[in-house]
């Protein structure tokens, strides 16, 4: 919940700047218009969970696979000569994952597998970036996710469970301008989830007090529309 409020307190803040640059313009300061911008990727995402008991290590796997994304910004470039190459831009993404691992259990009752996947994310995320040449930017990423991760003891139990963990995110990313309007967009981006605490979840036998640690590196590669 806290992670979530800061989002929204980000949200806020860029949403005040984003209009405050705005008007600035419109009253012939240093900075151009605010610059929106929409776009699509295709991804790979291989995300680590680390599960412990009581502080103790019972499974460190991964899940891997395909994502597809979906985001919508705006950037800021400034037209003053001395800062014309800098960029800052603020953005929103929702993302669906298709990711799935099971482990063969040890320490659960009568030998079940257990999945986890890895479903659907949002978050928001501030890219400040320097535009090398006339058609090349590279930028940063700093942001957070909100993402959906659930849990299967199947078959013989039926147990399904969906929960949320909220991370910050971290990345670079390139953009290469085509035309005035269409770009290709490559990005890394890492995110560290805070650990979930899943207490009486995990196991539909008796109650679990298990940690889950899930840390993810994705790769992404896009077509970016900037108005």
């Amino acid at each position: 919940m806290k992670l979530s409020r800061s989002l929204f307190n980000l949200f806020g803040l860029c949403t005040f700047l984003t209009l405050n640059c705005s008007y600035a313009a419109n009253s012939n300061s240093y900075l151009d218009l605010i610059h929106p911008y929409v776009g699509a990727t295709l991804g790979y995402d291989s995300t680590n969970l680390n599960m412990s008991y009581m502080g103790i290590l019972e499974s460190d796997y991964g899940l891997n696979g395909v994502t597809y994304s979906g985001y919508a910004g705006l950037e800021l470039i400034p037209t003053f000569e001395k800062f014309s190459k800098f960029r800052l831009g603020a953005e929103v993404f929702a993302e669906n994952l298709n990711q799935a691992t099971a482990q063969d259990s040890i320490l659960y009752p009568l030998d079940t597998p257990i999945i986890f996947q890895k479903k659907n994310s949002v978050g928001f995320g501030v890219l400040p970036g320097y535009q090398i040449t006339d058609h090349n930017q590279i930028y940063l990423r700093v942001g957070l996710a909100h993402t959906q991760f659930t849990y299967q003891n199947a078959p013989a139990s039926g147990l399904n469970y969906s929960f949320y963990c909220d991370g910050t995110q971290l990345g670079i990313g390139n953009l290469w301008e085509i035309t005035k309007n269409l770009g290709i967009r490559a990005e890394y981006d890492r995110t560290n989830y805070q650990t979930f605490h899943a207490t009486g979840m995990l196991n539909g036998f008796g109650p679990d007090d298990d940690y889950l640690n899930f840390t993810s590196n994705e790769f992404k590669l896009g077509l970016q529309w900037m108005f």
